[in-house]
């Protein structure tokens, strides 16, 4: 349809000459930024219809530039003579609030020139350089010096009026430049089915108000349009998209798509009563037993309720971490809590390297730029990690700063940075032996440092125990599956991403009574470690642990504040996990090291050991088993304990083998 030029200006007209718009072109002018924010919705149907099939130079565009210059100049006439050189030259257009209009997918052929509104993930950024628009020349044969305007992205330097066209060279100090800076998107973790690739976009950024807007990590929606980037072979181009705006959204995609009547049957379902057996029965369908697992699993999907002070900030995030036996489930109940978590990634650690699995800064053709991994694409989401034992030395760093600070430091090629990674991290790991051995602690029964374990909000040991009741339960429990399929009464995956999507965003209050209940738990608890001699069996990071504990079961009921009796289920599974976890194997004592580090009993005999080894001669490691027998020590404990003195604390060393010495 061929649209009426008057009917054009006399509407453009209309939208631009308001008071919003001439405040803002003022205010630019002042702050000499040559852009105008454009709110969508306040042009009408038949311009945005022209604007969405022909961005670069349909009709309305290029009437709307000619009003958009006419509008600055207006605005600069009447401002201070100090103002009047303000360039007028390039004005930057940015639709603000354009609907997302395709998926980062969809994007084909028939996009170029059209205007779109895309979602994504920013997953890479580089910095921001230079881009000439008007070059100024100097032609080295006649030393005439003239201007030339440049298009797209390849530099033309013209032809001089004496004929010249070689000896050339760019005056850079009297040229016009503006800011540019590439970031690449990639499709939403939560839109993206299982075993297929997501798919990125390299989007261009022109305009000094866009550089650096975003982060690597951030959730965007990008407003532009498509063009065609050339590749080495001449008949191939690769997409590319002209970002005119970034909206930096780090929300869930799902919480738009909660209508009303999802809000009332929510409240409806928290009002039951029964709300987490619910949960547990809908994500863990096919998984018989493990019930403070998967109520582990639930907590670690809602989280707890964030507090930021000058000098600490209280993490929201419950990080669970599962050991156990082959066959026990683990990694079924990891992938069915992806399956309803509104955002998260999976990731086998031993497959990963540290730009898989954090951030790191890599090379991008000629210059260095930084990439998000996965605890920094799941932000603000779940990053589900399995087989962290093995992950490297430099991941663990990394992956233990994401737990505690919840963000990501990057030193490398010249970039120093803090991304942000309010990651929940949920995770498996498999016994060094092949099966969980109970007289060993966590810590030597995996191979992870003890200041990445002590992280973990609720730590869970799976053992494959014969059984025959038990395991006459799971295998009913699997063949039911097979003969009946699925149960009925039971919440569909969508609506039980909207409820945890709900339950998030809850914040409830907490109670006097329950905060007392918590806080006389952990000194009734501690209060058994009356000296030096005793063990300790809770430190404050399980306090801090309850009270996020105790508030995402309140949050799951959607309650308005935490009473005493989310309190006391926040202790009950903080207990079973004590007693599972938190016993020293020798004594049977409960003892909050057993997790986190070694034993009281095991570092008393580290001490003994450590007394008897001279510094001003050698001592053989019979005559140390000598010395020690009586303290309960043989020659296995005694092996292992001066292994750790040797190797880890290197306070002892060898001159020759099997004798030891103190170091100086």
């Amino acid at each position: 349809m061929e649209l009426d030029t008057e009917l054009i200006d006399a509407s453009l007209k209309e939208i631009l000459w308001v008071e919003k718009y001439f405040k803002q072109v003022s205010h630019n002018i002042e702050n000499n930024k040559p852009v105008i924010y454009i709110d969508f919705e306040d042009l009408y149907e038949f311009l945005k219809q022209d604007i969405y099939e022909n961005l670069i130079d349909g009709i309305v565009i290029n009437r709307l530039r000619f009003f958009v210059k006419d509008l600055f100049l207006t605005v600069r006439n009447k401002m201070d003579s100090r103002y009047s050189d303000f360039n007028l030259r390039h004005i930057f257009i940015r639709f603000k609030g354009v609907p997302p209009t395709k998926e980062l997918r969809d994007i084909n052929s028939d996009d170029y020139g059209r205007l779109h509104c895309i979602n994504g993930v920013v997953i890479m950024a580089t910095p921001p350089q230079s881009m000439i628009r008007v070059a100024t020349v100097h032609c080295l044969e006649c030393n005439n010096i003239f201007t030339v305007e440049q298009y797209g992205n390849k530099l033309s330097l013209g032809k001089c009026p004496c004929g010249n066209k070689r000896n050339l060279e760019i005056i850079p100090h009297r040229s016009e430049w503006t800011d540019y800076q590439e970031i690449i998107i990639q499709e939403n973790p939560e839109i993206v089915e299982i075993n297929v690739q997501p798919r990125t976009l390299r989007v261009q950024l022109i305009g000094r108000d866009l550089m650096d807007i975003c982060r690597v990590g951030d959730t965007v929606n990008v407003t532009g349009y498509v063009v065609a980037k050339k590749t080495r072979r001449d008949q191939i181009f690769s997409y590319m998209f002209n970002g005119i705006y970034v909206d930096v959204k780090n929300t869930d995609l799902l919480e738009d798509d909660i209508t009303e009547e999802d809000k009332d049957k929510i409240l409806s379902y928290a009002r039951r009563g029964d709300i987490e057996e619910v949960l547990k029965r809908s994500i863990f369908p096919s998984i018989y037993g493990n019930d403070y697992e998967k109520t582990a699993l639930i907590l670690s999907l809602i989280g707890g309720t964030e507090k930021k002070n000058q000098d600490i900030n209280y993490r929201d995030s419950i990080n669970t971490l599962l050991i156990g036996d082959p066959s026990c489930a683990k990694t079924a109940m990891m992938i069915a809590t992806m399956n309803v978590a509104p955002r998260a990634i999976y990731t086998q650690a031993g497959g990963t390297s540290g730009v898989g699995l954090t951030a790191a800064a890599v090379q991008d053709e000629s210059q260095w730029v930084l990439t998000a991994g996965a605890v920094v694409l799941a932000n603000g989401g779940i990053c589900i990690i399995d087989e962290i034992e093995k992950m490297s030395k430099e991941d663990q760093s990394k992956v233990l700063e994401c737990m505690e600070k919840q963000t990501v430091t990057i030193h490398k090629a010249s970039i120093h940075t803090t991304l942000t990674a309010k990651t929940t991290i949920i995770a498996a790991a498999n016994p060094k032996y092949g099966v969980y051995d109970l007289k060993y602690t966590p810590a030597e029964n995996i191979d992870l440092p003890a200041p990445l374990l002590s992280r973990f909000d609720l730590i869970f040991i799976m053992k494959d125990n014969p059984d025959e009741e038990h395991d006459r339960a799971i295998a009913s429990t699997i063949l039911r599956k097979y003969m009946e399929g699925e149960d009925e009464d039971i919440l569909d995956f969508e609506f039980i991403r909207k409820y945890i999507l709900v339950a998030r965003n809850h914040q409830p209050k907490m109670t006097k009574e329950a905060g007392e209940c918590l806080m006389n738990y952990y000194i009734d608890a501690r209060r058994s470690a009356v000296d030096e001699n005793q063990p300790i069996p809770i430190s404050v990071r399980q306090y801090q642990g309850l009270i996020r504990l105790a508030t995402a079961f309140a949050k799951m009921e959607l309650a308005e504040e935490v009473t005493m009796r989310h309190a006391i289920k926040a202790i009950h599974i903080m207990e079973v996990m004590l007693e599972r976890v938190g016993i020293d194997p020798t004594t049977g004592a409960k003892d909050i090291n057993a997790i986190v580090g070694r034993p009281k009993s095991l570092q008393d005999k580290i001490n003994l050991v450590l007394s008897k080894i001279p510094y001003d001669k050698n001592i053989t490691r019979e005559e140390l088993a000598s010395l020690v027998s009586g303290a309960g020590i043989d020659d296995e404990i005694l092996k292992k304990i001066l292994n750790t003195l040797v190797s880890d604390s290197n306070v002892v060393y060898q001159p020759t083998p099997y004798t030891y010495r103190r170091a100086s």
